[in-house]
């Protein structure tokens, strides 16, 4: 059997073909494994043939590992890359939805002149969005804003244990001398709204209709 025959049986990619190319006359190089094989299959030297074999078949081994390698590498590389996507997706709809809330925010004011607050938060009553109108003061101390709203969210979470008897809120509007507190729903949202006092309980629940309609035909 002929060198080229050998290699084309064992389907070696070492067999140096560029060789036959050169027009330099060059010292006979040594065997190679493929001459080797040749010339252990020609003198059926069995023994021979199986150790040539074995180090034919780890060479193939070892560069199956390395592709193999090369393989996971580009998993974990589509794994990074598909949760990068992940998140950035993840960011891009939370910016999304802190832009609707502060739009939200910004329609309650141009309501009515009369709106002192408007903010929106989650169930909690950690803020969102929103706040007091500008160059309007607040009526209580910084130091009462949290108690004020942990008020609020509580009994609000509180009225939540009637739903299943009276149907869900649909929206507070609390009376005082000095100001107006209307609270409502947007989805999971809490929106919350202080008023002058003048404000009236129509006009509180058109802005609720308002708010909730558009926020509704937004979702779509």
């Amino acid at each position: 059997m002929s060198v080229p025959a050998a290699a084309l049986l064992l389907g070696c990619p070492r067999y140096p073909f560029g060789a036959a190319y050169s027009t330099k006359a060059a010292p006979r190089p040594a065997p190679s494994k493929i001459v080797a094989i040749s010339n252990a299959i020609a003198s059926r030297d069995i023994d021979e043939m199986g150790a040539l074999l074995i180090r034919s078949q780890s060479c193939s081994t070892s560069k199956s590992s390395s592709l193999n390698k090369e393989a996971a590498h580009e998993g974990r590389r589509g794994t990074g890359i598909a949760f990068i996507s992940n998140l950035s997706g993840k960011v891009k709809r939370e910016e999304m939805l802190q832009f609707q809330y502060e739009k939200i925010c910004n329609e309650i004011f141009k309501f009515d002149r009369r709106v002192r607050y408007a903010a929106v938060l989650d169930e909690s009553g950690r803020h969102i969005a929103g706040g007091m109108r500008r160059g309007v003061p607040s009526l209580e101390p910084q130091s009462e804003d949290l108690r004020l709203i942990a008020n609020i969210t509580i009994q609000l979470s509180t009225d939540k244990t009637w739903d299943q008897y009276f149907g869900k809120t649909q929206f507070t509007f609390i009376k005082r001398e000095k100001v107006n507190i209307l609270t409502f729903y947007v989805g999971d949202k809490l929106v919350l709204v202080s008023t002058e006092p003048d404000f009236t309980l129509q006009q509180a629940q058109e802005l609720r209709n308002q708010i909730v309609t558009n926020y509704a035909t937004n979702q779509r």
